[in-house]
Order: C-alpha cells, then sequence, then structure tokens
C-alpha cells in the first residue's frame, strides 16, 4: 500500500492529549526536501571532488509544541511519527542534564533522540540558563510527516515497511533541528535568548552544522553530508566536509561545551556549497523500482576497491569528474541561453522534445542539450565499468535495460540512477513544458516486465528549509 499525506486520527488525540493549549504562536512548523543526486556518486565521498544534488518537492515536516504542564510527571519528550510508529514514542529527560534522555515508551529512533538530546545539550549552552529553562517547560512534543514520495509501501497501520532512497532520515533530522532552533528563539539576528556574547551568531550556519552532527550520531557513521546540506540550502553543488571534524566531535571526549564552541566556530566547517540552477522546462522524473540494495555494503566494496587499486581508480574518478564538471558548464550555459531569449529557447526545447536526438544539433539550444545527452551516457558508461571493476551493481544489467529504452522515450534528455546506484530507483530529466515526456514514461515504467517501477511524483524544488 502507498503512503498518502493524512496522519491518522491517533495523532491529532495524542497532540490534544499532550500539547499545550495555546493562542500565542508558540508552536514552530519546519519542512525540509529530500534530495536526489544527479552527479557525483562515490566521487563526493571525497573532498577533491563535488557533486550536484537536487532538493524535492516531497519534503519532510516537524511540528513542534510545548508540553501540558502536569501532562507528566518527569520533564519528556513525546514524538508523534505515525510513518514510524502506530503509537507515541515518550523519552524522559534526565535530571543529570538534557544530553541524557532514555526511552519511556515506544522503541527508541536514533534520529530523533539523538537530534533532540544534542540541540538540548547545545542550546542550554548558548542560549541563557532562565531563556532554556522557560522554553523547555515540561517538555516538549513533536509531530513528524513525511509526503508519501518518500516511502515505497506502508502497513495497514500506515507505518512504512520501506523507503524510497529521498533522504527522508536527513530531511526529519534537519526539520527537526530547524524546529528547535527556532523554538528556542536561536534563529533571529540579535536573538534575546541567547546568551549576550553569542546573541549575533551566524545562527542558520549553526543550526546546519548542528544537523550534520546529529545525523552522524544517528548514522554511528560520518557520511559526505550533502543530504542534509540539500535539505538545507535546497539544490546545489557540493564538496564535503572534511570528516575529521564530525569524527572528533562525536567522540568519548567530547564536552556538551566544547560541542557547542566547535559548532560556533566556523573556520573548523570547510564544506562548500553553491546554488545549482537545473535549466528552464528540464523537469525531473523519479522512479522507485523496490529492488533492494545495500548502499553502506556498496560504499564500502568501492572505497575497499580504491584502496586496493589505487592508479585505477584514481583514474577512472578523474575521469568521472570532468564528465561531471562538463555537466555544471553544460546547464549553467543552458540557462544562459534561456536568459538571452527566453521565446527562442522556449521555442527550440520544445522542438527537441519530439524528434529523435540525432536531429537536435539544428539550434544552439538543440546542440547544448545533444552535449548534455551524450555527457551523461559517457557518466553512466564510466560508471557501470567502475562497478564492474569492484564487483558492485552500480548500474546492474536490469537497471541498463532500463534506462536505454527509458532514454529511447521522445523528449527524455538522460537518464541514470541516482546517489549510489544499484536496484532501488532511476531519474529521467525530460524537455518541454507540456509532459509529454512524462506521461510516455508513466506508461512504460507501468507496464515494465514484473511492474517493479513505480514513478515519483516529486519534482525539483530550489528552496531547502522553510518555516511555516
Amino acid at each position: 500500500m502507498r503512503a498518502t499525506n493524512a496522519a491518522p486520527s491517533w495523532v491529532d488525540a495524542e497532540w490534544s492529549r499532550w500539547a499545550s493549549d495555546t493562542d500565542d504562536g508558540s508552536i514552530v512548523i519546519c519542512s525540509a526536501p529530500g534530495k536526489v543526486l544527479l552527479t557525483g556518486g562515490y566521487l563526493i565521498l571525497d573532498r577533491h571532488y563535488s557533486g550536484v544534488v537536487v532538493s524535492t518537492s516531497s519534503r519532510m515536516t516537524c511540528r513542534l509544541g510545548s508540553i501540558r504542564p502536569g501532562s507528566h510527571t518527569d520533564t519528556v519528550v513525546v514524538l508523534l511519527a505515525p510513518q514510524l510508529a502506530s503509537e507515541p514514542f515518550l523519552w524522559k529527560v534526565s535530571d543529570r542534564g538534557p544530553h541524557d534522555m532514555f526511552a519511556v515508551n515506544g522503541p527508541d529512533n536514533p534520529f530523533v533522540i539523538n537530534t533532540v538530546a544534542i540541540c538540548l545539550s547545545v542550546l542550554r549552552d548558548l542560549l541563557r540558563p532562565d531563556a532554556f529553562r522557560q522554553c523547555l517547560g515540561a517538555g516538549l512534543v513533536i509531530h513528524s510527516q513525511g509526503d508519501p514520495e518518500f516511502y515505497s509501501d506502508i502497513d495497514e497501520h500506515g507505518v512504512a515497511k520501506s523507503k524510497t532512497g529521498l533522504g527522508s532520515s536527513a530531511a526529519v533530522v534537519s526539520a527537526l533541528v530547524g524546529c528547535m532552533f527556532r523554538y528556542f528563539g536561536a534563529l533571529e539576528s540579535g536573538s534575546t535568548t541567547a546568551k549576550p556574547e553569542f546573541a549575533d551568531s551566524d545562527w542558520m550556519n549553526i543550526c546546519h552544522r548542528t544537523a550534520q552532527l546529529c545525523h552522524s550520531a544517528a548514522q554511528g557513521k560520518v557520511g559526505s553530508g550533502f543530504d542534509v546540506s540539500a535539505a538545507f540550502f535546497g539544490s546545489q553543488v557540493y564538496r564535503r566536509l572534511s570528516s575529521e571534524v564530525l569524527s572528533r566531535l562525536l567522540g568519548p571526549s567530547m564536552t556538551p561545551a566544547l560541542v557547542a564552541s566547535s559548532l560556533l566556530d566556523g573556520t573548523l566547517w570547510d564544506m562548500e556549497s553553491s546554488p545549482v540552477e537545473i535549466p528552464a522546462l528540464v523537469t525531473l522524473v523519479l522512479a522507485d523500482i523496490r529492488g533492494g540494495s545495500s548502499t553502506p555494503g556498496m560504499v564500502r566494496q568501492v572505497l575497499q576497491w580504491r584502496a586496493a587499486c589505487p592508479q585505477e581508480a584514481n583514474s577512472m574518478w578523474a575521469s568521472i569528474a570532468l564528465l561531471n564538471d562538463k555537466v555544471r558548464a553544460l546547464f549553467v550555459k543552458l540557462s544562459d541561453l534561456a536568459k538571452v531569449d527566453f521565446s527562442a529557447y522556449r521555442r527550440d526545447v520544445n522542438a527537441c522534445a519530439e524528434p529523435c536526438p540525432e536531429e537536435w544539433a539544428a539550434t544552439e539550444v538543440g546542440s547544448v542539450l545533444a552535449d548534455i545527452r551524450v555527457t551523461f551516457e559517457a557518466i553512466r558508461r564510466n560508471m557501470k565499468a567502475m562497478g564492474e571493476q569492484c564487483s558492485v551493481g552500480i548500474e546492474p544489467d536490469s537497471q541498463t535495460m532500463l534506462l536505454d529504452k527509458t532514454m529511447s522515450v521522445p523528449g527524455v534528455l538522460c537518464a541514470g540512477v541516482p546517489g549510489a546506484g544499484g536496484y532501488d530507483a532511476a531519474f529521467a530529466l525530460c524537455l518541454g513544458e507540456h509532459g509529454t515526456a512524462r506521461a510516455r514514461l508513466a506508461s512504460l515504467w507501468s507496464s515494465w516486465p514484473g511492474s517493479t517501477v513505480t514513478m515519483l511524483p516529486a519534482t525539483i524544488v530550489s528552496r531547502g528549509l522553510t518555516f511555516l
């Protein structure tokens, strides 16, 4: 069964049970988008390389309010997450400090409990003690809900059984950290709740760094961080943070005060991101394939191969990096052509949505589109070859068959497997403003042998973290 946007009735009942009756605007609602890594799979793990990640219209939304006084004898955090469990999660905040939390009811959820605990610990060090105590009060009630595109299947209780790989964990962590910082008054310039020496801090970047820390803590490892960065700042070209920064913060010798001071020190955080513009009239189409790939295992095998065969691996990565850079440059060139004369650009893109690609080169716009197509095909060949070298199904043969057929559909600019690849998903970039190519793909994918390919309604958006 596919997921829906509607929250089960028990969520509203539990929110009414726990949340304070308030009309003073103290409830905070924040949403963060999912992501698709178009270029930079595997290479993005190395700071020498960057990747293009786009944020999607699928969003994870968190609502945060205060616990009604007297609802519980302890200071508690209540989580209502109907796609994770069909009952509330309840944690007690220890008297020893907000970084100590333990489950009272429901299973532990590492992404939420780590995020809340770390945020409380950081905020306690950055805010005035009286302001922190007043905001925390009797505790917090949180409702998190993801758009249906994040989930492949749900059970009869509405709990997700499998996910589509759009980055739901990074999105929920980011939305929750945003809620926490806004609720505690720590996202305003000249914050009145912060200690005087921190009032004019760069709060949004501190919030982002905190989310990177929370996500790594929940995963038990330091990733590249592109998914959290996209959740905060939207579609972008991303170069990862040096892993030593987060590894040190997650070490046993770090105190809450040292963590807070490190989050404030922007010189330690060397990740790089810059907005990326997907050209006008080029749209993203996503397929959920339900194939079952283990991304951590695939990444581990690729990195082991790179360590064992450095000369071969580095040569291949350098070739792929040049192709990735070319895609970005062609996107910029196409966007520039749209700005010079949008009417002509629109005419030419719509014209390319029908004939075979061999006819595209008749116009300058068509020539750039043809170059993008050829470059993406070269990236696919190189990524598939890399997978074969290290015995990892980056583009398995079954995916190659689907992608080749997808590329033959009129109006499809290019297609590929996102991120680390595997059997789980595919994407296509389509041309034109009428949605004809999308409709053709819907027909192809829905009739694919085995009926394992489902088109997702997610599209590209530029915005990241948003407060409602």
